[in-house]
């Protein structure tokens, strides 16, 4: 019973700790905003590509 109250607390405590770390803020979003916008620029670029030899056809 002593080795389930201990795993309880540590438990709790697990909880507790991801709960922290759940509400900081993850410190490469910036980074990946960025490579997002990137990507959304290059895919426009292949988009249009595309459509250009499409119509070259």
């Amino acid at each position: 019973m002593k080795q389930c109250d201990n795993q309880l607390v540590q438990l709790r405590q697990d909880l507790e700790t991801a709960r922290e770390e759940y509400e900081k803020p993850w410190r490469f979003e910036e980074e990946y905003k960025a490579k997002l916008t990137r990507q959304a620029e290059l895919n426009m670029e292949l988009d249009i590509n595309k459509q250009d030899e499409v119509l070259e056809l």
